[in-house]
């Protein structure tokens, strides 16, 4: 019995690990921006989601009697008027390729998510397990090889990734770290590349550390504190301001909700310490968010609001288009265009290429999420949810796989912590009837 129970963990185990690899994979690494990269690197991201999905799904069918409860027939009704409703929107623009492999993604997730999840956030868990070994190597690499110089590169690559239409030349370390953005240290006014770790860009490695770094601390169910540690560290490695903004909320947070209801003297004698702290790093964020606007970066972050306005009052109702970054481009500056033609806006990418029509699925699963955390008073999930809309607010996510997979767990998930044992339920009674069989 234990030995079948264990070859079926291990398939689904398998399968997951599979998902979140591709999910990775997505989340623009460098492997996938390079001049020798292959042009079917995304379909093969998008087969592999769709091997684990169906493998997952064939596996647990023939293993086991699957029956599906009220709720789960309901999130299925909900999938399929969600499907219909975006496939009216896919016959209304040209790049159909681009958004039915989109559409085909979603669809594959969430069935994903309802039959083997069961609205439980398993696949987050994964995904925090990967990136923090992928801290773990970055930070070797980046302090032997960026900080100390003891590494030599053992190579070089060319990333398409550079805000321009020319090729950025990148010092790689085994393929298994990349030098892709050097910045000036605030304060310290030291030169230093930032940890990219084997993502495009610092902005990109900060928002994948973050989620896994929310994952750890508001929805595993034991907190693992070195996790925390070096996903915390490979956070302020990034120089990402807004990896600062999360980490400095994050400790705003927990300090108020240790600190409720509390008057002993170490709290009292700790409140200057907090106040000191948060000081600091606001001064930290307010140096990094001054120096930022004073570079095209900076610049650019802000324009894009603008740029993502004006596209949109063109095609208020459908958008202009998924995939039609030009069309958003054609309203930036000749200068803007030249030296960074590169989005970070994700509402406004959103509004602008889907209008209306598209904001309204992203708005309500948002929407729900934060409805289900206030009714059934679940504060960790609050704080991932805020966070996470925060991070979302100003990094360019909105179509990428992870973010459609956190947006269907907003959707379908968000499940009570009694409810949790709902995920064991197919497991416990397959148990139970073995057991009654043996007798």
């Amino acid at each position: 019995m234990n030995s079948r129970l264990h070859i079926h963990k291990l398939f689904q185990e398998f399968f997951g690990y599979l998902i979140v690899l591709m999910l990775l994979m997505d989340s623009r690494v460098i492997y996938g921006s390079l001049t020798t990269t292959p042009s079917w690197f995304n379909y093969l991201i998008f087969a592999g989601i769709g091997a684990g999905t169906m493998g997952s799904i064939a596996y647990t069918f023939i293993t086991k009697k699957i029956t599906l409860s009220s709720k789960q027939a309901h999130f299925f009704m909900v999938l399929a008027v969600t499907a219909v409703y975006l496939s009216l929107y896919i016959f209304c623009h040209h790049s159909k390729s681009y958004t039915i492999k989109l559409l085909l993604a979603l669809i594959l997730l969430s069935c994903y998510h309802i039959i083997i999840e069961k609205g439980e956030a398993t696949l987050l868990l994964k995904y925090r397990n990967i990136m923090t070994g992928i801290a773990v190597i970055s930070l070797s690499f980046w302090l032997l090889a960026s900080v100390l110089h003891v590494l030599k590169p053992t190579g070089t690559v060319l990333s398409t990734w550079a805000g321009t239409a020319l090729p950025k030349k990148v010092d790689a370390y085994y393929y298994l770290y990349f030098e892709t953005q050097e910045l000036e240290i605030p304060i310290l006014h030291i030169a230093s590349f930032r940890n990219t770790a084997i993502f495009t860009e610092a902005p990109m490695a900060s928002f994948n550390f973050s989620i896994a770094l929310l994952t750890e601390l508001y929805i595993a169910p034991r907190k693992n504190k070195f996790n925390i540690v070096v996903l915390i560290i490979a956070i302020l490695t990034t120089l990402s301001t807004t990896g600062y903004c999360v980490l400095a909320l994050i400790l705003i947070q927990k300090y108020l909700k240790d600190s409720k209801g509390k008057k002993s003297l170490f709290h009292i004698l700790s409140i200057p310490l907090i106040v000191v702290g948060v000081i600091s790093a606001v001064v930290v964020i307010f140096v990094m968010v001054r120096d930022k606007m004073g570079t095209g970066s900076g610049e650019a972050r802000l324009d894009d609001f603008r740029v993502c306005f004006l596209a949109w009052k063109d095609y208020p109702i459908m958008g202009c288009g998924l995939g039609n970054g030009g069309y958003i481009q054609s309203y930036m500056s000749r200068a803007r265009y030249i030296a960074n033609r590169g989005l970070s806006n994700s509402p406004g990418l959103v509004l602008a290429e889907g209008g209306l029509y598209l904001t309204v699925i992203y708005t309500g699963a948002f929407l729900r999420a934060i409805y289900r955390s206030f009714r059934y008073k679940m504060k960790d999930y609050l704080s991932f949810i805020f966070l996470f809309l925060l991070i979302y607010t100003i990094t360019m996510i909105p179509f990428i796989y992870l973010t459609f997979y956190i947006l269907i767990w907003f959707a379908f998930g968000v499940n009570k912590k009694k409810d949790s044992i709902e995920t064991l339920e197919p497991l416990l009674n397959y148990f139970t009837k073995y057991q009654k069989n043996q007798i």
